[in-house]
C-alpha cells in the first residue's frame, strides 16, 4: 500500500495505490460490516452464518487468471521459450499472440489467418519462438489471455530479443542448428 505523506494527490484527492481488485475487495468487506452493524443497532437480526459465509467467500475467493511475462532474450537462430506463465489459471484458458514479425514460428499451437497464434494455457510453457532466418534484434508482441468462455482475462506486451553469436561476429561458423520444428507464420 502507497500513501501519499502529503495527504493529498495531484487533483486534491487522497491518494492510495492498491491492486483494483484488492480495493473492491476490502470496500465490499467495508460495507458488509457496516451493514451488519447498523442492522444489529436497529434491532434487526441477521443470519450470522450468512454474513460471515459471504465475507469468507470474499476472503478467499481467488483472483482471476492472469499473465506473468518475462522478456527471454538468446543467440541468433535459437528458440527462445515463451516467457509467460498463467497464475491462477483453470485450465480451459487460451492464449492469442499477436504481432510476430512474418518468419516467425512457434514449436505449439495453431496459427490463425490473422496472423495470430493460439496457444492452449497447458502447453505455454512449452512453447518456444523461434525467429525468422538469420534475425537479429527485438521484436514485441501482444499476449491476449482468455477464459473457456471466451472472456478477455488479460493482454501484456510481449518482447523478445536475439543477438548475433560471439563466434559470428568472429567471422567463424556456429555449430550446426539444431532447434525444433517451427510452424511459421
Amino acid at each position: 500500500m502507497i500513501l501519499d505523506p502529503a495527504g493529498a494527490g495531484a487533483e486534491g484527492k487522497s491518494t492510495l495505490a492498491l491492486g483494483g481488485k484488492v480495493v473492491v475487495s476490502m470496500l465490499a468487506l467495508l460495507g458488509i460490516a457496516a451493514f451488519a452493524i447498523v442492522s444489529y443497532v436497529n434491532g434487526v437480526r441477521t443470519k450470522q452464518a450468512s454474513a460471515v459465509a459471504v465475507l469468507k467467500s470474499l476472503v478467499e475467493s481467488e483472483a482471476p487468471a492472469h499473465l506473468i511475462i518475462e522478456s527471454p532474450r538468446g543467440a541468433v537462430d535459437e528458440p527462445l521459450p515463451l516467457g509467460i506463465t498463467i497464475e491462477n489459471a483453470t485450465g480451459g484458458e487460451t492464449l492469442t499472440i499477436t504481432g510476430l514479425a512474418d518468419g516467425t514460428g512457434l514449436s505449439l499451437g495453431s496459427l490463425s489467418d490473422s496472423l495470430s497464434w493460439t496457444i492452449a494455457a497447458g502447453k505455454i510453457e512449452q512453447t518456444f519462438v523461434g525467429p525468422p532466418s538469420h534475425f537479429v534484434g527485438r521484436m514485441q508482441a501482444i499476449a491476449s489471455l482468455r477464459s473457456a468462455s471466451g472472456r478477455l482475462l488479460d493482454e501484456r506486451a510481449l518482447r523478445f530479443e536475439w543477438t548475433a553469436r560471439n563466434d559470428e561476429q568472429g567471422g567463424k561458423r556456429g555449430r550446426p542448428n539444431t532447434r525444433p520444428c517451427f510452424r511459421r507464420g
